[in-house]
Parts: C-alpha cells; structure tokens; sequence
C-alpha cells in the first residue's frame, strides 16, 4: 500500500496536466445540466393538433370576427404552439395574419409601384421588367424635361408613363407602332397624370415614320398636298382625313337640304356651336361613359372626328422628326431590328439608344446588327440582374423563390458618319 501510495504521487508530480483534465471531468459530470431549447423533433403535422374545426372558423369569419381574435383562437386551440421553437412560432404567427388579418395599404400610383405590382402578378405583360431594368433605361437615355424621345413599348405602357412622369409635361413623346391602331397603354391610364403631362405622348405609325425620314443624307422627302392633314394610322395617308372630310361635306348637305324643305323649323340657338369645342366635349362625355343621343354609328363617328382632330399634322411630326430626336428607348417581344432601324434615322447625333428584351438571342442580334452598321459608339449589353436577402440575425441569406435575372438591356450612342 505504501508503494502504490508513493507510486502515485510520484505519477501526480510527472504529469500534473493529466491529474487536473481528470477532475474537470469529474466536475463536468457533477455539474447540473441545462435544459435544452425548444425544438421541434418531436411535433407531428396532423389537423387533430388544432380544436378549432374549420366550420368554426368559417362561422367566425361569416359573423364578422376581427382577424386578430381568429388568430388569438387558433393560437390557443393549437396543442403544439408551446412546444414549438420562437422562429417557428414566428413563422405560424406571419401565416395565420396574412390569412386572416388582412391589412391594406394605399399607396400613390407611380411608375416604380406598378412596375412591382405587375412584376409579382403577371410579369409576362411587362415583358418581365423589373424596376431595377427600368430604372437602368431611364438612366442610361438620361430621360429629362425639354427633351425629345422616341419610343416602341411592348409593356403594356410601363416605359411610356415612366416616361411621361420624368418629363412632367416639358417636351415631347413619339410613340411608334406596328399596324392601324396604337398599342393599348394600359398603364399611363393608371398615372394620376393631368391633361397638360399627357398632352406630350404622340402616337405615330412607323411606317410613317419610315416614309418621312430621309434614307440617306442626298434623299430628303418633299413636302405634299397632305402635310396640313392630320397624320392617318392607316397605309392610305390621308385616307382618315378625307373620310372625315367627307363625313362633313355630307353632314353640311343634308343639313342645308333639311333647312330649306322645312322652312318653318328653327334651330335652336343653344345647338349653334363651334365643332372643335363640340367635338371635345363629345369625347370628354363619352370618356366618362355618359351616353349620347343618336345612333351608335353617330357617336363613333363623332368620337373618331374628336380623336383624329387631336392628331398632329403631318408637316409638324416631319419637323420633329427632322430636328432629331434625343434618345430612342424600345422595349419589344420581337422584330427588335426592323423597328430600331428605322427609328434610329430620327435619333440625332450623340442621341442615347437603349433596347431592352427579355431574352438574350434577340439582344445579340441587334448588337451584331449594330455594330456592322457603324452608326453607334459605345455599345453595351448589359444583363440586369438583382439578388434580395433576407436579413434576419443568424438567417441571414439569398431569397429562394425569386427571379435572378430581369432581361437584357442594350446601350449605344448614335454617331454622325459624315462629320470628320
């Protein structure tokens, strides 16, 4: 006994270390656990764990119930909330008040908020545009007041009321188009705008366009017999002008006609007006959806005179096209080159090119196009894309559900070959 006594000391005063992790363990054990947090190993998904049936909850929501008190219910009628971890309460709390507690929030319509609410309900319609690619066009054709833009717009009007909210009614909009009838701008109606911000969007067919731009620096198109008409959406160039013309001459007959076999019919005084403030107070009515006296065929007729008699002139869009315009933004689904090549003409010199699409191989091809053209300098394809985190401490990372990438977006400026 003596030598094992004496054994172990000596064992105790070789290796101290070894003696002292034995007794932190020793006091490790002896120490009073603590106890573990909340977690939810343990919980079973099954609808026996809610005693509210979901007749109650219906009958609640029927009579009226705050959505506060339903979910206050259904946290007490639950027989795992107190088991569950603080983020998974969280996390059950946040999905019974957005289907319960319903809160709404009023917000001014601008261009940025639509450009979100059409992103996360129909994003197709906007050509999948987000408001960071949108925010990139604006920047990138620097859109300013006393300026003069021409723009092709595939969504829905997106690009064109972002357009008219920038210029606050100070320049001018040329909006082209394919066809007989302009591109229904669903979201320039959607703007608190007044008539004065409107008053700057022009609609323009392209082919008009193409028929008034010179094709090379020699060509100059002449002035005709129409540039005093009202611009026509049809091939026919004056087709809508002479009609309503026509329309009138014939209007005028039968009137004096009428007037002379009824000698003793008077007309009234009120009735004797000037057709312009007629024709606008018709569409004004009319716009407001009042019905009209008349026949159907009538209040088109009148409603179409209102419209064609606000169409500029063709000598004036031909001196607005030849002053040149001072950036071009296109946003289309498809014929990228056949629209930018002609309205490229009436950009001028040092004027911004900016095409956005939301797929790569059309973007490719008009910067092939492009570039074999030598028309532009700095020409730039650039894909916008934007990653949102959630910033939640120790949950810190990228949103899962969540479109990376938001189209493509081409930049050029416009150069004059013929200077040196």
């Amino acid at each position: 006994e003596m030598e094992d006594e004496e054994g172990e000391a000596e064992a105790e005063a070789e290796n101290p270390r070894a003696m002292k992790s034995v007794e932190s363990e020793a006091a490790v054990e002896t120490r009073p656990r603590k106890r573990a947090a909340r977690d939810n190993r343990d919980i079973v998904d099954d609808q026996r764990n809610q005693a509210r049936t979901h007749g109650e909850i219906s009958a609640m929501l029927k009579s009226g119930v705050p959505g506060a008190e339903i979910v206050t219910e259904l946290v007490a009628g639950s027989a795992t909330f107190a088991h569950k971890s603080e983020y998974a309460q969280a996390k059950y709390l946040q999905k019974k008040r957005q289907k319960f507690a319903f809160r709404v929030r009023l917000l001014r319509p601008t261009a940025r908020a639509l450009c979100h609410v059409y992103f996360h309900r129909n994003a197709a319609q906007t050509l999948n545009m987000r408001a960071d690619a949108l925010a990139l066009m604006l920047t990138m054709a620097n859109v300013r007041t006393d300026a003069q833009f021409a723009v092709m717009d595939h969504t829905t009007g997106l690009l064109t009321a972002a357009l008219l909210e920038r210029m606050a009614g100070r320049g001018r909009i040329l909006s082209a188009f394919h066809g007989k009838d302009p591109y229904q701008l669903e979201i320039t109606r959607a703007l608190p705008l007044s008539p004065s911000h409107r008053a700057i969007l022009h609609h323009i067919p392209l082919h008009l366009i193409d028929a008034l731009l010179p094709h090379s620096p020699s060509h100059q198109p002449l002035a005709d017999e129409c540039d005093g008409c009202p611009i026509s959406y049809s091939l026919d160039k004056c087709s809508d002008w002479r009609h309503s013309r026509l329309a009138a001459a014939t209007t005028a007959t039968a009137a004096t006609a009428s007037a002379t076999a009824a000698t003793a019919v008077s007309v009234p005084a009120n009735k004797q007006q000037d057709a312009r403030s007629e024709l606008q107070q018709t569409e004004e009515r009319l716009e407001l959806g009042e019905s009209l006296d008349g026949d159907v065929e009538e209040r088109r007729e009148a409603l179409r005179s209102a419209r064609l008699g606000k169409r500029p002139s063709r000598g004036t869009v031909r001196a607005w096209l030849r002053a040149g315009c001072d950036g071009l933004l296109v946003a289309l689904r498809h014929d990228l080159i056949p629209a930018v090549d002609v309205l490229l003409r009436a950009v001028a010199p040092c004027g911004t090119v900016v095409a956005y699409s939301q797929f790569l191989q059309p973007a490719a091809e008009l910067q092939h196009a492009l570039t074999k053209s030598g028309l532009v300098s700095r020409l730039q394809l650039n894909e916008v894309t934007l990653q949102n985190h959630q910033v939640i401490p120790g949950r810190t990372h990228p949103t899962m559900n969540e479109y990376a990438s938001s189209g493509y977006v081409l930049t050029a400026v416009k150069i004059d070959r013929n200077t040196r």
